[in-house]
């Protein structure tokens, strides 16, 4: 939600257990799941970082928006039977997170489909959330979180690893998403 501050959660807080549950589904929640989401989401922003524990605030709440996404996911009496639209917009999704790090277009994704670019585009947005770009870009930035994480490589490569031509265009996505620099995301892990 645009009005929304954006909450950065180190990866390294979610548990690992939870990550393979969220790889294949796709579901829609209903109103009462999202208004407990959102509710989650507006206790950690009005909380902002005023206290000390504000943070532990922001972990656990994140961690209730997993239980509740998992709790969603694993329930037998949630509708999964997708549309055939809905299927194909999933199988983009996978395939595009799957080949975040190469060179993807619109079209070529949109001609797998058999749409048309323009009606690829709009279904994709209405099914997502997010534009073709803005998804793309958040995959190779969840894979260069991942890097920042895990590897001491150069912040130049982790762009080139993950599907970025230029690393100045790599700094300006990863703010828009993250909200500081990859540099500052780094300096932040090892305080």
């Amino acid at each position: 939600n645009e009005t929304h501050e954006k909450i950065v959660c180190n990866l390294r807080e979610v548990p690992e257990i939870l990550l393979p549950w969220f790889e294949r589904h796709f579901y829609r929640p209903d109103d009462e799941v999202k208004d407990q989401i959102r509710a989650l989401i507006d206790e950690s922003v009005n909380e902002g970082n005023k206290k000390p524990e504000s943070q532990l605030l922001h972990k656990i709440n994140i961690q209730k928006i997993l239980l509740i996404l998992l709790r969603m996911t694993s329930n037998p009496n949630m509708p999964q039977n997708l549309s055939e639209r809905d299927k194909l917009v999933q199988k983009a999704a996978c395939y595009i997170k799957g080949h975040c790090r190469e060179h993807i277009a619109l079209k070529q994704i949109a001609d797998e489909m058999d749409f048309t670019p323009e009606y690829f585009s709009s279904v994709f947005k209405t099914a997502m959330g997010l534009n073709f770009n803005e998804y793309l870009n958040n995959m190779r930035i969840a894979k260069a979180i991942h890097y920042l994480n895990e590897t001491d490589l150069p912040i130049g490569q982790i762009s080139e690893k993950c599907g970025f031509n230029d690393s100045n265009y790599f700094a300006i996505v990863f703010k828009k998403i993250v909200g500081i620099s990859p540099r500052k995301y780094r300096n932040s892990l090892e305080e």
